[in-house]
């Protein structure tokens, strides 16, 4: 396998990042909040000493400024957020995934991104590009199990979408109108395109309650963009495999 170059894919996947996003693209998705880090705020998420705890945070200097501006933002988002950065989330903490990502105070989000070694892994190559995360909150709304999809636009046209993988959970309704969810996101998708830019491109997609009959476009999210590239995970389609991108809709059944 050809090693990845990290100046080279930043450039390239720049364009996916949230703070790259038209205002029209936003428009599609959630409310966020960008906290913005100075060089100090970044090592002290990454190589800052989180294990002593948020009384200890607090009477740092700099890790308490971060938290004053984390505390702002999520006041604007209500008090409760889904927390990633401007590149991706850190799915892989395990505090992430026992709380969803979900958070409802400061030091909770930094905890989150310490562990994640995601945002280890992007903050070191943003680094060497000169640049520096961004913490994002979004709005916290939940969003039912097997209903959010990644959908993937080569040259403009969307080849594939794909159930983000459940595990082998079915959801009967998803199935009853699948027909329905298809051509909504087909639409949806191809507005994302058109917003964005971006004709090559794999868009993730949610909705936001149970299939049925008098759905629209209104029911669905953008949660975020990723880059066509072998590091993004295509879901049930192998680009590598002929005659794989057939447009078709993949779900549990």
């Amino acid at each position: 396998m050809t090693p990845l170059d990290p100046r080279a894919f930043l450039a390239y996947a720049r364009p996916t990042f949230l703070t790259e996003w038209p205002e029209a693209l936003k428009a599609l998705s959630f409310k966020t909040e960008p906290v913005y880090l100075n060089v100090a705020e970044s090592l002290a998420v990454r190589k800052g000493p989180l294990w002593k705890g948020p009384v200890w945070g607090r009477s740092d200097p700099v890790v308490a400024g971060l938290l004053g501006k984390l505390h702002d933002a999520l006041d604007k988002l209500g008090g409760q957020a889904f927390v990633r950065t401007h590149t991706r989330s850190p799915k892989d903490s395990p505090f992430f995934r026992r709380q969803a990502g979900r958070v409802d105070d400061p030091w909770t989000a930094l905890v989150m991104l310490h562990e994640s070694r995601r945002f280890h892994e992007d903050a070191a190559w943003l680094e060497l590009d000169g640049a520096l995360p961004v913490i994002t909150l979004r709005e916290w709304v939940p969003i039912p199990t097997g209903l959010e999809f990644r959908c993937l636009v080569r040259n403009g046209e969307c080849v594939g979408i794909s159930q983000r993988p459940t595990d082998g959970v079915r959801n009967p309704r998803l199935e009853q109108h699948a027909v329905t969810v298809q051509a909504l996101l087909l639409v949806f998708t191809a507005e994302c395109t058109r917003r964005s830019g971006l004709h090559n491109a794999v868009f993730d997609l949610c909705l936001l309650r149970q299939p049925a009959a008098d759905m629209t476009v209104g029911d669905l999210r953008l949660i975020e963009v990723n880059p066509w590239h072998t590091a993004t995970d295509f879901y049930a389609f192998d680009p590598a495999r002929p005659n794989d991108l057939d447009g078709s809709f993949r779900f549990d059944a």
